[in-house]
């Protein structure tokens, strides 16, 4: 049986050196290469067969457009910055998100977990949206009113957008989606991206 092909997504030679050393651990596994921008995934998946796509790459949502819908490709394990944009990862449709600072053992584990037809989370990312604590919620009464431009900006958050994204899509400048969006966190009393729309679920503000 031929091994599992894994291509890795990195664009500098330091991390991308990282993740083939990864990949090479596990002697059930075939290195497929890497490249170091989204805009040169289609071609590669062209040329060669490709299981899992490893991924510790910056992205947005015109790179996405690039590529066509995550479901046409191979499962997409994805290394996230940090809670907040591997949850923005989620949002947008990655079946794999894992913490940049997560241990060779879990990405190994998490590649598994896609052969096998999982999605695979880490579950640090889903703690904000599980545990958000009843004292640190306003009752809804309570919480001033959101303005329909924030609502909007709220909305395309749980989308997974980035303030870059959300800017484009509203026709605003980034520095007014940071308004915005500090708005919002004050409101709701969230302490994170996250943790607002957490809360706005639970209050049926804004629906993922």
């Amino acid at each position: 049986m031929s091994r599992p092909r894994i291509l890795t997504m990195a664009a500098y030679p330091t991390i991308s050196y990282g993740l083939r050393a990864a990949v090479e651990s596990d002697p059930s596994l075939s290195y497929a290469g890497n490249i170091s921008e989204w805009q040169a995934l289609p071609d590669r998946l062209a040329d060669e067969s490709v299981q899992v796509i490893l991924a510790d790459i910056d992205w947005d949502a015109d790179d996405l457009l690039d590529i066509g819908e995550l479901a046409a490709i191979p499962p997409l394990l994805l290394l996230a910055e940090d809670v907040d944009s591997g949850y923005a990862a989620l949002a947008a449709g990655f079946r794999g998100v894992l913490l940049r600072e997560s241990a060779v053992e879990e990405i190994m584990a998490g590649i598994a977990g896609l052969l096998a037809g999982l999605a695979v989370t880490d579950p640090r990312i889903l703690a904000p949206i599980r545990d958000v604590p009843a004292s640190r919620e306003r009752d809804l009464a309570d919480v001033e009113a959101l303005s329909p431009r924030e609502i909007e900006v709220l909305d395309l958050i749980a989308r997974g957008y980035p303030n870059k994204a959300i800017a484009l899509e509203l026709g605003i400048s980034e520095h007014t989606v940071k308004f915005h969006v500090g708005s919002v966190l004050t409101k709701l009393d969230a302490a994170s991206r996250s943790e607002a729309v957490a809360i706005a679920i639970r209050h049926g503000m804004v629906a993922i």
